[in-house]
């Protein structure tokens, strides 16, 4: 009887463990690691930007910005922006996960810009599509949703 208890601790043991790797403690990204930040009252956009003399590369993450609403269908846009607020190049990107169902799912992201000359300033803008969460998620009830340039 000894033998089963311990084997049934070590399979429940096993079992947490998997359980309790990005999915439930997010994925070690810390916001406060990042040196750019975007919000909407259902997206976080955490990213550090690297710029070379040829390209401008943004490294980072998304999460939603709170427990009752997951996101999902992101896509990104890293923009480069004259003086004058212009802008002057783009590219596109995505997180690596489609579906995004609570601040604890942090989803990575890179999106590399070449440059064409003339950046001043870069900033992410994007889509998403917000849905609720909990006990009765429903896709249905999805709604789109914007991150702006500014």
């Amino acid at each position: 009887m000894k033998k089963l208890v311990v084997a049934a601790l070590l399979v429940l043991a096993a079992i947490a463990g998997c359980a309790g790797g990005n999915d439930i403690l997010g994925k070690g990204y810390i916001p406060k690691d990042y040196g750019f930040h975007k919000s909407t009252n259902y997206i976080k956009v955490y990213w550090n930007l690297k710029i070379t003399a040829r390209r401008a590369v943004a490294d980072g993450f998304v999460e939603p910005f709170d427990h009752n609403h997951g996101i999902h269908n992101v896509k990104l846009e890293l923009v480069g922006l004259d003086g004058d607020g212009n802008i002057v190049s783009s590219a596109k990107g995505a997180p690596e996960d489609e579906y995004i169902m609570s601040p604890s799912y942090q989803s990575p992201f890179e999106i590399s810009l070449p440059l064409k000359g003339g950046e001043k300033s870069f900033t992410i803008r994007g889509s998403y599509r917000h849905f609720p969460t909990g006990n009765d998620t429903d896709l249905s009830q999805d709604k789109p949703g914007r991150i702006p340039l500014k």
